[in-house]
């Protein structure tokens, strides 16, 4: 029985699909909505979002089939789709999906039983006679008009964009097509979402009832570091007086822990049915006149794809979701309190005559979406975190590691791949082919190919040029007039370096440079028991010179303290396979260490930043190991990365 219902809220209008011109080359990406909260201005910085991050939309169902949707909604391959097993333990059965928390009687027996009390897996809104019978037709679209706002595929030439091109919509459903749920429905979903790797929750949804309950929930989600964005309603509601949730679950706390969102038209005034209220409002977005994604069922005659037309704070709520996705896919260490931090003190705010009024109408401000990433961006921390790991062994397989989850693929020789790489959502392979080099997708589909300048190369994949798209780095391994070779994924050769006199290859490590989001190039050899390290960026030209007083076997460069500077770990030649030594950005040696000595052996050893705190760890694979290790420069103990199928002969991360 329903207890508690929450009104959805609704579309106030459904409009013909009005034609704009290309941009970037989706024919509706533009709207005046995106236009005054610089969206254009993100999208052209480079801004477009990561499939990492989760984006969790609460709310009616969207449709996971659509189009523009699919290959950007969140999957959870933990889960065995059909088996009736909760494969991932989390509670929830067959969730790939996401879950929805509307009772169903499933099984036809006229009753509500435990297990269909919990709800199900049935995610998309239902288009039948019956769902439809009654009902206001536009609710039916009014979860796939969110998602599309926050995430719709970009750039694919297609309908429109999201503001996140790239993006993992997270479905979860709590209200049918009357537009009512249960309000403890909403509780559960935050639970569901935070548990299930949720980054941001969108809440477009407002009612009253077991208030107490849903602030816990918004308690679990902030003490997790997750967004929580909630609309602020459309019946024209001072919500100082009369508050509404989840926008109002913070009023009498401190801390900011939900975004409250009410909305503007076009000539940036209140719209006429925006809920207001300094004690629930904190920022205002565009929501009049909106164009989006629809439930799409030809067949049930929902024959669009994409419309305009739409009015609501329901519209306005997911603009601030998508710029929370968009900070945390540039700072993914960032927990909700400093996301928070870097929407409202970038937006914008007309000098108000009276501040109690323009603080109820619009909280702190318009929302400015490109002022808040490049605030992010220059809170960027030294290195660029790690997502994903490339192991290729000898048995001819090749395991792709995303933090620990393991998915096997395989292209070609395993002796043949020199290494591989990740570009917009794919995995590329680099092979060699006789004196030819060739990248391969994943599939096996060959892109391109092109002669190597000498026969003994090292191949590295990096961005070094300045245009955030990766170049293969070659090095030479035998004496050479060359220090390297840059070229672009064509195989075209963009830029080489030449030494005055031939001399043996340098060692490579290439380097993430946050200040200028590329990789420097950084050489080093040995001569008279000193380490010489040179630094290259993306003009070419030598930016530092230092030499070590030591003879290096292994030079491995990074911030391994938080100090935002380089620092140099060292393996010597003559030391034990345990020993590390440390040295600064100015070359000064600051500590050794002998440490784990259980790896006394041949391996390889990476140096990045594993779990985005901005500092830099030890990754360690032993050659003949199944396992990855995670240690701080200190030896402490992050983590076990397990999954490993054989002698490694080469491992890549990024």
């Amino acid at each position: 029985m329903k207890k508690y219902i929450l009104a959805l809220i609704l579309a106030l209008g459904f409009l013909p699909l009005t034609t704009f011109a290309a941009f970037p080359n989706d024919p509706f990406a533009k709207q005046w909505a995106f236009e005054d909260i610089q969206i254009y201005e993100a999208w052209e910085s480079g801004f477009i979002g990561s499939r990492e991050v989760v984006v969790a939309i609460i709310d009616n169902g969207f449709d996971t089939h659509h189009p523009e949707l699919l290959s950007n909604t969140w999957k959870n391959i933990d889960e065995i789709a059909g088996n009736g097993i909760d494969d991932d333990k989390n509670g929830y059965i067959d969730d790939v999906w996401g879950w929805s928390f509307l009772p169903i009687d499933i099984n036809k027996d006229g009753e509500i039983d435990a297990e269909e009390q919990r709800g199900n897996n049935r995610v998309r809104p239902e288009v039948n006679s019956a769902a439809m019978d009654g009902n206001d037709p536009d609710i039916v679209h009014h979860g796939t008009v969110v998602a599309g706002l926050i995430g719709a595929r970009g750039n694919n030439g297609f309908l429109g964009s999201g503001i996140m091109q790239r993006v993992s919509l997270m479905n979860v459903r709590v209200v049918d097509n009357s537009g009512s749920g249960v309000f403890e429905a909403i509780d559960d979903a935050i639970y569901y979402a935070v548990d299930n790797g949720a980054d941001v929750i969108n809440v477009s949804l407002v009612g009253t009832g077991m208030e107490k309950e849903l602030e816990e929930a918004i308690d679990y989600a902030y003490e997790h570091g997750v967004v929580v964005v909630a609309a602020a309603g459309n019946d024209n509601m001072f919500l100082d007086e009369t508050p509404q949730y989840p926008i109002s679950s913070d009023k009498d706390s401190d801390i900011q822990k939900v975004l409250g969102v009410s909305a503007i038209n076009e000539g940036h005034s209140i719209t006429i049915f925006s809920n207001f209220g300094s004690s629930a409002v904190d920022l205002t977005a565009p929501g009049q006149g909106i164009s989006s994604t629809l439930r799409y069922a030809p067949k049930n005659g929902l024959k669009d794809k994409y419309g305009d037309g739409w009015n609501g704070t329901s519209f306005a709520a997911p603009m601030v979701s998508a710029t929370a996705g968009l900070i945390k896919s540039i700072q993914p260490s960032w927990r909700a309190k400093e996301i928070y931090e870097a929407i409202l003190s970038t937006v914008h705010k007309t000098p108000p005559e009276d501040e109690e009024t323009y603080a109820h109408l619009f909280g702190n401000g318009l929302l400015q979406i490109y002022d808040a990433l490049v605030y992010a961006k220059e809170q960027i921390v030294a290195s660029k975190p790690v997502n994903i790991f490339i192991s290729v062994f000898e048995d001819g397989s090749i395991s792709t590691f995303k933090k620990g989850g393991v998915q096997a693929t395989h292209v070609g020789k395993v002796e043949d791949i020199v290494t591989a790489f990740f570009y917009q959502d794919n995995i590329y392979y680099v092979i060699r082919e006789d004196d030819k080099l060739v990248i391969k997708t994943a599939t096996g589909e060959r892109t391109t190919s092109w002669e190597v300048p000498t026969d003994e190369v090292n191949v590295f994949v990096a961005s070094v040029t300045g245009d955030s798209i990766p170049e293969i780095i070659l090095t030479p391994k035998n004496s050479s007039m060359h220090i390297y070779w840059v070229y672009d994924l064509s195989g075209r050769l963009v830029k080489e370096k030449l030494q005055v006199i031939a001399k043996k290859g340098s060692h490579v490590e290439l380097v993430y440079n946050a200040e200028s989001q590329q990789h420097d190039i950084f050489t080093w050899e040995t001569w008279n028991d000193k380490t010489i390290i040179t630094v290259y960026g993306v003009d070419e030209r030598t930016q530092n010179t230092y030499m070590l007083d030591i003879h290096a076997r292994n030079v491995l460069i990074g911030d391994v303290d938080g100090d935002n500077k380089k620092e140099f770990v060292v393996m010597p030649k003559n030391g034990a396979w345990e020993d590390i030594v440390l040295f600064d950005d100015a070359g000064e040696k600051i500590g050794e260490k002998q440490m784990l000595s259980y790896f006394n052996g041949p391996r390889k050893t990476i140096l990045a930043d594993y779990n985005a705190d901005g500092i830099d760890e030890l990754i360690i694979a032993p050659f003949d190991a199944k396992e990855l290790f995670v240690y701080t420069v200190e030896g402490k103990k992050v983590e076990t990365i397990r999954g490993m199928s054989g002698e490694l002969r080469l491992l890549t991360v990024f």
